[in-house]
C-alpha cells in the first residue's frame, strides 16, 4: 500500500514537472502556481477555452494567443 502511494505521488510530481518545464519554456513561469491549484494537465492544455485561460490569469488577447501558439509548437513536436 505503502508503495503505491509513493508511486502514485512519484507520478503526480512528474506531470505537474512537465507542466512546469512547459509554462517557464515559453515565458508562463508565473502561472505555474494557478495551473497546479486548478489541476491543469498538460493533455487539458489544448481544449481550454478562452474563459478558462482568463480564469488562468491569461487575461489579454495577446496572451492566449501566445499560449495558443506554445502550445501548437509543443503538439507538434511530441507526434
Amino acid at each position: 500500500m505503502i508503495l503505491l502511494l509513493s508511486l502514485a505521488l512519484a507520478l503526480i510530481t512528474l506531470a505537474t514537472e512537465r507542466e512546469k518545464v512547459f509554462l517557464e519554456k515559453h515565458g508562463f513561469g508565473h502561472l505555474v502556481d494557478k495551473f497546479k491549484e486548478q489541476e491543469v494537465t498538460m493533455d487539458m492544455m489544448s481544449s481550454l477555452s478562452d474563459s478558462d485561460f482568463f480564469q488562468l490569469g491569461l487575461a489579454t488577447d495577446g496572451a492566449r494567443n501566445r499560449f495558443r501558439n506554445a502550445i501548437n509548437k509543443e503538439s507538434a513536436v511530441v507526434q
